[in-house]
């Protein structure tokens, strides 16, 4: 009868165990919960779990189909923004550990808000072309460029904005009537105000200007209303000769007297309303 050689034996069972337990250790991901559990597109969501890989493009987030942006990622956290055409439903999520793919599915669905803009109020309720207007209301994007704001299908531009607010100028060719908002969430999205933007007249008026005579080279301020804060938006002229403008504001304008100029009248003309004129006789 043959002898057992225990050291082979040994050998073996040892080569299994450690086999074995590389396996338990090859854990699929698993999402445990996520955070906050609902909100509109764009909304960033963390989700915790485990087995999760690190390199955030080594992630895929999926709602109803649609890939969301991964922001970041660790073996127990992913942070994503909620897609365009997202809807509610549950998040999944693709991995790749240990060069295997793997497929998880949330335990419970994140609802999807509401995206459409919508505007509360505006401040002021009226102005001249260029004035500055302040919108407050929802669901704008916090990206100034996502957000677009019309009058009488006149693109505004905008200076700033943030969820709830959106600071924009008023756009040459505007008429009293609706604001319109429109965002880059969903399907582009409108919403118009409840009520209407008074837009006020945007000619340039003169009411006076010092001193009264003077010689070419002469420094003369005019005082007035509707003119426009950048200076090379304002022109003066003198029997038809352009001035220099040093200096403006919506109520002042400051101008060197051009050399050819004669005693006459003069004209103020400004940017708003294509370039609307306002003349003092002489």
């Amino acid at each position: 009868m043959p002898t057992l050689d225990l050291d082979v034996v040994t050998h073996t069972i040892t080569t299994e165990t450690t086999h074995f337990s590389e396996w338990t250790l090859l854990e699929i991901p698993t999402i445990a919960s996520f955070a906050p559990t609902s909100g509109i597109v764009g909304t960033q969501v963390t989700i915790t779990g485990i087995n999760f890989s690190a390199t955030p493009e080594d992630n895929k987030v999926l709602m109803n189909g649609k890939q969301a942006t991964v922001a970041s990622s660790s073996a127990t956290q992913i942070t994503f923004m909620v897609p365009v055409g997202a809807v509610t439903g549950q998040i999944i999520v693709q991995t790749k550990f240990h060069t295997l793919d793997y497929t998880v599915v949330s335990p419970t669905n994140f609802t999807v808000d509401k995206n459409e803009p919508e505007i509360i109020s505006f401040s002021p309720a009226n102005g001249i072309v260029g004035a500055t207007v302040t919108i407050v209301g929802k669901n704008f994007s916090t990206t100034q460029s996502d957000n677009k704001v019309l009058m009488n299908g006149k693109l505004a531009t905008v200076a700033s904005s943030s969820a709830t607010q959106i600071v924009f100028a008023v756009p040459v060719g505007a008429v009293t009537g609706p604001i319109v908002v429109q965002t880059k969430f969903g399907t582009l999205d409108y919403t118009l105000s409840s009520t209407n933007f008074t837009v006020d007249s945007s000619e340039p008026s003169i009411t006076s200007y010092t001193p009264s005579t003077g010689a070419v080279g002469t420094t003369v301020t005019i005082t007035g209303k509707n003119f426009s804060a950048t200076p090379s938006d304002n022109k003066v002229l003198m029997d038809g000769l352009p001035a220099t403008v040093t200096s403006s504001s919506t109520t002042q304008i400051v101008f060197i007297v051009p050399g050819g100029a004669t005693t006459g009248s003069f004209s103020v003309q400004t940017v708003f309303n294509q370039f609307q004129w306002t003349v003092l006789p002489g």
